[in-house]
């Protein structure tokens, strides 16, 4: 669809143009729709993106910020101009702006159920579930946003150093073979990975570090880095380095 600008900077107008077709829509107050509140609170703290033509709000996003990924909360386009390619529009602004900095990902729940096929069609994937097939009732999709390095499934690698994640915890995974596996390759000199590991699984998941058969870490994701504050997903940049 031409002419339709995108903002990071929403004014109050803008706020109050959603709020109009918003209940134009639901045929309820805003008082009534649990999406107005978290809508208010980002377009206050910044985080409302919107989509405008000739200077009227026809589509936005809410989004919040973890250490490596944003979350997609809320997504709206004006009943009018939908299937006309403007929250692809939206979607590829954000990934453009937030993709230089140290945003690896986007992930949100689907909320309608209905909306996963369209977020299926913008490049988002379904998280990964554990071994007893019983993670999480909710609809929950990733997209990665930055080149990283790609896992082979149910490989075991006896020569390189490689990264093996299970799909559960330890106790759990003791005499099965590993789920995915990253075979590790370093900026010269370094500990860094020349291609970052971006994971969505769970931080109790058990993870192994090692060479043929030299272990130099076997355990929960969330021993293995410290430092990572996501929940949900896993972000090696670089390994530990060995005492």
């Amino acid at each position: 669809m031409e002419n339709i600008k995108i903002s990071f900077n929403p004014k109050q107008k803008h706020l109050e143009e959603i709020g109009e077709w918003m209940i134009e829509e639901k045929q309820m107050p805003l008082s009534q729709n649990g999406n107005w509140s978290a809508i208010v609170t980002a377009f206050e703290n910044k985080k409302l993106i919107i989509a405008t033509r000739k200077n009227i709000t026809v589509g936005f996003y809410t989004i919040s910020f973890s250490m490596f990924t944003i979350s997609i909360d809320v997504a709206e386009i004006n009943p009018k101009f939908r299937k006309k390619g403007i929250g692809k529009l939206l979607l590829a602004e954000i990934i453009r702006k937030y993709q230089r900095k140290e945003i690896y990902a986007l992930h949100l729940f689907c909320a309608p159920e209905s909306s996963q096929n369209t977020w299926k069609k913008l490049g988002f994937k379904y998280y990964l579930n554990n071994s007893s097939n019983d993670r999480s009732s909710k609809i929950e999709m990733y997209r990665i946003i930055k080149p990283v390095l790609f896992p082979k499934k149910n490989n075991p690698d006896l020569e390189h150093e490689v990264i093996e994640v299970w799909n559960d915890e330890p106790h759990k995974t003791n005499n099965e073979n590993p789920t995915w596996i990253w075979k590790l390759q370093y900026i010269k000199n370094t500990n860094i990975l020349k291609k970052p590991i971006v994971h969505f699984g769970e931080y109790s998941w058990r993870i192994r570090w090692r060479k043929g058969n030299v272990v130099y870490s076997d355990g929960k994701y969330k021993w293995f880095d410290t430092k990572n504050e996501e929940f949900n997903c896993m972000v090696i940049k670089e390994t530990p380095k060995l005492k």
